[in-house]
Order: structure tokens, then C-alpha cells, then sequence
């Protein structure tokens, strides 16, 4: 079987076929770019970086979460990995941030709806929607 995770929680270095890993620096020598490089698949990352690079702000929201959800998408609709863990943080960062029931909270939401919508629809788009399962996840109720 083959495995995919996008910003999947402890998954740095593991063996993953497809694999942009949530680490960041903990050393003042260090920096984002090569921490995620040295702890994720080198080739996927570098590919997905060439292809939607351009999405990314760092790892500010919400252009993080746009970077991962394209970089996903593109890695269905290719490989049709066997298992798919994406980890969209976009809301839950701007829960943190500005609180539960604030505008920006809900505007968070609403873009995570529809990141989801845009992944089911590549497993529509790449003939796999049948046979897929989803299973959502969230940490904050």
C-alpha cells in the first residue's frame, strides 16, 4: 500500500511514500526550508514546492492550508496513494488567535469547507470517489 500526509502531526521522517511533514525550526541556526526538507520526502516536497510554491506564505494562514490542500489534491489525482492524511490548521490557528466565535474564525471555516470540497472533488475527478472513505477529524469540537 501506498501512504500520503500532508501536514500529518509526528509524522516527520517517517516512511512515507509522499510525505510534506508539520515540523518547524526549534534552533535559532535552523530554518523552515530545511527543517521540512530534511523531515519530509525530499523529492515530494521540492515537486510540490516547484508546482504550488507560488500558494505559500511560510507557514502563515491561510495560505498554508492552500499550499497543502493543492498539494493533496495533486498527489490523489497522480499517485492515488492507498491512505491520505491531510491536517488543514488554517481555523484552528485563527481560533487560537482571535477566539472561538470571532469574523475570522468563521472565515477560517468557511475556507476549510471548502478545502474539503475541493478534495472530495479530486477523488471524483480521478475515478476513486467510490472507493474512497473519509473520515474528518477535528480537535476543537
Amino acid at each position: 500500500m501506498t501512504t500520503a500526509a500532508f501536514l500529518w502531526p509526528v509524522t516527520a521522517g517517517a516512511h512515507i511514500n509522499w510525505n510534506i511533514a508539520e515540523i518547524f525550526p526549534n534552533r535559532i541556526w535552523n530554518n523552515q526550508y530545511t527543517t521540512s526538507l530534511r523531515a519530509s520526502s525530499p523529492l515530494c516536497l521540492l515537486q510540490m514546492d516547484r508546482k504550488f510554491g507560488y500558494l505559500r506564505n511560510g507557514i502563515q494562514q491561510p495560505e498554508l492550508d492552500n499550499f497543502i490542500t493543492a498539494a493533496a489534491a495533486d498527489t490523489i489525482r497522480t499517485k492515488k496513494p492507498n491512505l491520505t492524511l491531510v491536517h488543514l490548521v488554517d481555523m484552528d490557528s485563527h481560533r487560537h488567535r482571535y477566539g472561538i466565535r470571532t469574523q475570522q474564525a468563521g472565515d477560517a471555516l468557511n475556507r476549510l469547507d471548502k478545502h474539503v470540497g475541493d478534495l472530495i472533488q479530486t477523488t471524483k475527478d480521478a475515478g476513486i470517489f467510490e472507493e474512497t472513505d473519509f473520515m474528518i477529524l477535528g480537535d476543537h469540537y
